[in-house]
């Protein structure tokens, strides 16, 4: 059995204990003011001198930076806007927010990596950052701790996160390789016409008109433009203006969500959607304005540095547990602004957490009624230490 593994089976209870604590307590975006003081007090409890970045994030160090390269491992801490419904006694005390996403057994995994690495500190051939990060969901989290340096003093060498999955059989390692999490950018698009009675349209420029020939042109570019064997999408998702019987509104406004693996095509498909929305409000005499959310970035992974860490994680979870064919998914994660600056040395993995090693939830992440099974805390933990651990032991 793995060094790690041994240690963190030794210290499930006390993973569980932890995880529960966080699960009854979530908290939202930057307001972790349960969790943040909680996650200190652990860490400074191990020994470490912990570090606050950003708005509501820590971070702190195992090993010297000075004998080897830097690896950072990170979690999230925030929960979702939810109303946890799992019937679980230790079920979130917060109404409206919910750990539905897993991120309490995230920081609850990286608490434990953290302990055991600490306890191996003298081993260590270079340094583990590790990075507690808060505002995962809104999508501002990981950039505001960049923006305070997390990426700095020490410079990572390479980075990794991962994510527990209810939907794959407990113990069950996946990965993510080359293109994994799609860009996210909302859409918000403004059509200003000309108000006038329904019964003379004539005298006025109708704005629902326009929307409704911007959303077929808009789906005309993802089917003509588009090369079927790249990934964008383009979902307008909400058409408002107006709402009497008898007089066309002044304006509309239409909603959307833009996705694409790629960053080019993600670029290339923010100056088409603005060109098309333009040209169809001039076709008709309206002004139209499109606005994008600053979004979020895709997240690539370096094949060649997953396998290292893939190598790693079998000594701990064994290779028959690691999936042929890596995860590839269409939601995004912000772990994104990390990954984009390490193309070559970053990796993202996902830890079945299941009912038991054969079966899968029926219901997954972002779900009010998600579980997830506490068994896998120790494996997580154990392989997010060896890792790292063999990381900087094989790239001296």
């Amino acid at each position: 059995m793995n060094d790690f593994l041994k240690r963190t089976l030794e210290l499930k209870d006390e993973m569980i204990a932890v995880r529960r604590e966080l699960h009854r307590h979530p908290e939202l975006g930057f307001d972790l003011e349960f969790t943040k003081p909680f996650v200190k007090k652990k860490l400074e409890d191990m020994g470490y001198s912990v570090k606050e970045s950003g708005k509501a994030g820590l971070t702190c160090m195992a090993g010297d930076p000075a004998k080897g390269k830097v690896i950072l491992v990170r979690a999230d801490m925030d929960a979702l806007p939810l109303n946890e419904e799992s019937g679980l006694p230790f079920a979130s005390e917060n109404p409206g927010q919910g750990h539905c996403c897993g991120h309490d057994m995230h920081t609850t995994m990286l608490l434990a990596a953290a302990k055991v690495l600490k306890e191996r500190e003298d081993e260590l051939c270079g340094a583990v950052k590790f990075m507690f990060q808060p505002a995962e969901e809104t999508g501002a989290g990981a950039r505001d701790m960049i923006a305070s340096g997390i990426l700095a003093d020490p410079k990572p060498d390479a980075v990794m996160a991962m994510h527990v999955n209810a939907k794959s059989p407990a113990f069950r390692l996946n990965y993510g390789k080359g293109c994994t999490f799609a860009s996210n950018n909302s859409i918000d698009i403004h059509i200003k016409g000309k108000g006038c009675h329904g019964a003379r349209p004539h005298e006025g420029i109708d704005p629902l008109k326009v929307a409704v020939h911007t959303y077929i042109a808009l789906q005309s570019y993802i089917s003509s433009e588009v090369n079927p064997m790249e990934t964008v999408i383009m979902s307008i998702t909400s058409i408002e203006g107006g709402g009497g019987y008898n007089s066309i509104p002044g304006e509309a406004h239409m909603k959307g969500t833009l996705r694409a693996y790629k960053e080019e095509l993600r670029l290339k498909a923010i100056d088409r959607i603005k060109d098309i929305c333009e040209s169809c409000g001039k076709l008709f005499g309206a002004e139209v304005t499109v606005e994008f959310s600053e979004g979020l970035k895709p997240v690539f992974c370096s094949p060649s540095f997953t396998d290292e860490i893939l190598g790693y994680a079998a000594e701990v979870i064994g290779k028959e547990n690691i999936s042929d064919e890596p995860e590839v998914k269409m939601g995004s994660e912000d772990f994104a602004e990390v990954t984009n600056e390490y193309p070559d040395t970053s990796a993202y993995l996902f830890i079945g957490a299941g009912p038991d090693k054969d079966t899968a939830y029926e219901v997954g992440q972002h779900n009010s009624k998600v579980v997830f099974n506490e068994d896998i805390l120790p494996y997580g933990a154990a392989v997010s230490a060896n890792c790292a651990f063999e990381y900087l032991k094989n790239n001296k």
